[in-house]
């Protein structure tokens, strides 16, 4: 998961290409989606990479652009989150934002690609293909990726056990009593966020993010180890075995998204992959972009000569 942090960059979708619209922005029925995009459609084939949340942007991805030296890219804000409309609760739900990829799918004229995501962008990226995608897609990159809410409460509750005592404390008593607005326990989310979600000074924020936290705590919860919302009960580990293109799971070496947890979900999938980046966490493209476009640019490229 990814809690909605951004960092400034620049990248446009206007005047890029003849089949976009002329702003970076596609209107649909729930209102208007942001999204940017660089390079051309030449030898290789177009890249859609999904980012964290949900409520997130697509900030801290913003380095993957650089792939666009041999295809296009396309990043976006999905809905209610960063500079896209607000969600109303009744559409904050994975299928919302399966028919939202769909429909930028159809406007950026896109009938084969890559498709990838990070934390919950791993999740929407996996429940497009499996629902919608597979004459589509060509290959799925799964960075840090939730796919089971009780795997993923599992680990936390590991790396939790690493933290200080009086810090498990205070996490274990403030869940106990639901104080999640409590300053000790904001500082004790921080505390793990600094192990397992981003270990470097992320980038000041200067792009608005109003609405992102609703969607985040009514589909997932509080905070990164606690799960309360619609999203719950969600597992998709059977499903795995059914993904019959090549996948990457990428994770880093102090991931919340635990590379022991990534490697069970590659042991459930055909044709994967997995690289695991060295000194690195959840937020992999503020933390060590150059690898995470290293790791995705080899992978694109074997899939592509096969």
């Amino acid at each position: 998961m990814e809690n909605g942090e951004s960092f400034q960059g620049e990248c446009t979708g206007r005047g890029r290409y003849d089949v976009l619209p002329d702003m970076p922005f596609i209107t649909h029925k729930l209102g208007t989606t942001y999204f940017c995009s660089r390079g051309k459609r030449s030898a290789g084939m177009p890249l859609v990479f999904c980012h964290g949340g949900p409520g997130g942007t697509h900030d801290s991805l913003q380095a993957l652009l650089d792939l666009s030296k041999t295809r296009q890219v396309f990043l976006y804000d999905q809905i209610g989150g960063g500079r896209s409309t607000p969600l109303q609760n009744s559409n904050m739900k994975i299928s919302t934002f399966v028919w939202e990829l769909r429909t930028l799918v159809e406007k950026w004229n896109l009938n084969e690609f890559h498709l990838g995501g990070a934390s919950w962008g791993a999740t929407l990226a996996l429940e497009y293909y499996l629902r919608c995608g597979k004459s589509q897609v060509r290959s799925l990159s799964l960075q840090s990726p939730y796919l089971s809410s009780s795997l993923w409460i599992a680990d936390a509750k590991r790396l939790i056990k690493k933290l200080p005592k009086k810090t498990q404390k205070v996490i274990r008593y403030c869940e106990e009593i639901s104080a999640f607005d409590a300053k000790v326990y904001k500082d004790a989310v921080s505390a793990y966020g600094k192990k397992h979600i981003c270990r470097v000074t992320r980038p000041r924020r200067n792009i608005p993010n109003t609405h992102g936290e609703e969607v985040y705590n009514y589909m997932w919860g509080p905070s990164e180890f606690t799960v309360v919302g619609t999203l719950k009960k969600y597992e998709r580990r059977p499903a795995l075995s059914s993904v019959k293109i090549p996948v990457l799971y990428v994770c880093g070496e102090h991931d919340e998204a635990t590379p022991e947890s990534c490697r069970k979900f590659a042991a459930r999938t055909p044709s994967a992959q997995i690289q695991v980046i060295p000194k690195a966490s959840h937020i992999i493209g503020v933390e060590n972009p150059s690898a995470l476009k290293r790791c995705l640019t080899k992978f694109l490229q074997e899939v592509e000569l096969t």
